[in-house]
């Protein structure tokens, strides 16, 4: 196998992951809310438009450095939003690996621990 299909299944099983894992613990942590879950899509949707210093708390700027092609803008993008798009230097592979693994076993052990503490009553049927 090649290394870039290896680094491909990497990333595609790290986003896969990511999904699995942050939309059920914020389920668990706000009783169901779906106000985080508004937050994180927003955060991670205005990505572009963040300053480097905060791309680098959102798991889309990891997915990305792992990424062998930067897209680039798209050119029928308005002049004012293209001034606001920023770059940020990507990370080496083996950190965003490590850290989107580091991420995914927090969010895991965080979503574990709150689950010990759920009660489910059945007999409100």
């Amino acid at each position: 196998m090649s290394t870039r299909f290896l680094l491909l299944a990497a990333v595609c099983a790290n986003y896969c992951a990511a999904q699995e894992v942050a939309i059920p613990l914020e389920s668990v942590a706000t009783e169901g809310s779906t106000i985080p879950a508004a937050v994180v899509l927003v955060w991670e949707g205005m990505n572009v438009f963040l300053p480097a210093a905060l791309k680098k708390i959102s798991v889309i700027f990891y997915l990305q450095s792992l990424s062998p092609v930067v897209a680039p803008p798209d050119a029928n993008m308005p002049a004012l939003q293209k001034l606001l798009v920023t770059a940020a230097e990507p990370v080496p592979a083996a950190w965003a690996v490590l850290g989107l693994m580091a991420v995914t076993v927090l969010v895991l052990a965080v979503a574990a621990r709150k689950a010990r503490k759920l009660e489910v009553n059945y007999s409100t049927d």
